[in-house]
């Protein structure tokens, strides 16, 4: 299996070194590891993340000269809010020796304001707020995979891990379909990848997305895929990643790719 999204030190929330990570990905028999740090734009002054990630880099590419017969270790970044800093986005693509490339939001412009969702006050607020919040993080997801540098989109979900499987507000998210069929839509006709993010199966049974919205994706004409832990921490390399992978298997999914030079390349599960 491959792992296509970990976070090492050179992320403000990563706890392993990219080497701990390497390790540990040998020690769980995966055949290859994507080294995927934050670059979360909007707070590129603040963390420093151009220096963070030219080490995460550096590293990752003695990683994988010192592993390369035990471990496909790849060069990846997680970049988050592109569409705020396409400039930025270009400074850091320009470093060179990248094999996958992450689109995410965590932040999202709404409400007057820039929220991390992870750390707002959604307990508080109505459906209304919430419906509100879904279709402007939706909508700021369409302008990222129309206009941004990416090989595969993450965690399409994410919001409800907050709303519904820590703060149980029960959102039906599917009244916002049109706008998530949207995005996948324009995803499969890019030939983007969907990544299905394990990181909540352990503690909520979750992946991200889930079943109808892989479904829909497929259904679309989607045929890339990615799988990743998100891990944060080496303990947790394989957080539902073999999970993950059955239940592509359970939907019709026969082929599996990882990134390498930011190209698809198909692989055999072992």
């Amino acid at each position: 299996m491959y792992n296509l999204h970990c976070h090492s030190t050179h992320s403000h929330d990563g706890k392993s070194t990219v080497f701990e990570m390497c390790e540990q990905a040998i020690k769980d028999n995966l055949q290859g590891l994507a080294i995927t740090d934050h670059v979360d734009l909007t707070l590129y002054e603040q963390r420093n993340i151009f220096n963070e990630i030219s080490l995460s880099i550096s590293e990752t590419l003695k990683a994988k000269e010192i592993y390369k017969d035990k471990l496909n270790v790849l060069v990846g970044l997680e970049m988050g809010e592109a569409t705020l800093r396409p400039d930025l986005e270009k400074e850091i693509l320009s470093i060179g020796n990248v094999d996958f490339v992450l689109a995410s939001r965590h932040f999202i412009t709404a409400f007057g304001y820039e929220s991390d969702f992870g750390y707002s006050d959604i307990p508080l607020w109505s459906n209304a707020k919430i419906g509100a919040f879904i279709e402007e993080y939706y909508s700021q997801l369409y302008q990222m995979v129309d206009s941004t540098d990416f090989d595969s989109l993450s965690h399409l979900t994410l919001p409800l891990r907050y709303i519904n499987a820590i703060y149980k507000k029960d959102y039906d998210i599917t009244k916002h379909d049109k706008i998530i069929e949207s995005v996948l839509s324009l995803l499969a006709k890019k030939e983007k990848a969907l990544e299905i993010n394990t990181s909540n199966y352990n503690s909520h049974g979750l992946f991200m997305p889930d079943e109808y919205y892989v479904k829909m994706f497929l259904s679309l004409g989607g045929k890339y895929f990615t799988v990743g832990s998100d891990s944060h921490v080496n303990t947790k390399m394989t957080n539902g990643l073999k999970e993950g992978y059955e239940f592509l298997k359970s939907l019709g999914v026969k082929d599996f790719y990882y990134y390498e030079k930011r190209k698809p390349k198909k692989f055999k599960l072992q």
